[in-house]
């Protein structure tokens, strides 16, 4: 299954090369999509034990669930933290749009 994953993903990665040189109809690119998408359906179940096999690194899968130690929570928290739009309480857009928005409907009480 990963054998056949990998080769339909290189092939529509390049579908256009494919196409051009008459190896598939173009027709035949949403086939191969449908199928990564059945072959990605029947590994997901195994993906954690696979990610530990090859031994992947946490940081390499940008992913807080499957983390080793186990705290998934602590990990989305983490990273929802680190995320540019969580650097301050209230983004400039509120101050521009939302203040305003909302001292006009304070006034109307």
């Amino acid at each position: 299954k990963l054998n056949s994953l990998f080769a339909l993903s290189m092939l529509e990665d390049d579908a256009a090369s494919f196409v051009t040189a008459g190896a598939i109809d173009a027709s035949d690119v949403s086939r191969v999509t449908d199928a990564i998408g059945d072959l990605l359906t029947e590994i997901r179940p195994e993906a954690v034990a696979l990610i530990e096999a090859w031994d992947v690194n946490e940081d390499a899968l940008g992913s807080a669930i499957g983390r080793r130690d186990g705290d998934y929570v602590r990990g989305l928290l983490d990273m929802a933290g680190e995320e540019p739009l969580n650097q301050s309480d209230v983004t400039s857009a509120y101050y521009d749009a939302l203040g305003p928005l909302l001292k006009l409907g304070r006034a109307r009480l």
